[in-house]
């Protein structure tokens, strides 16, 4: 439990731990972009 705290107050890990989320973040932000415009593209063919 200790070394769990510890690692996470070290700045490097705490960066490293950051930069990860917010690639995550961007990464999924981008497939739902994707996805939802694939989505929206059907959905007006359907419409046609």
């Amino acid at each position: 439990m200790y070394s769990a705290i510890r690692k996470y107050s070290d700045p490097f890990t705490f960066s490293t731990f950051v930069t990860l989320h917010t690639y995550n973040n961007r990464l999924s932000s981008f497939l739902f972009s994707s996805i939802y415009t694939q989505y929206s593209i059907m959905t007006k063919q359907k419409q046609a």
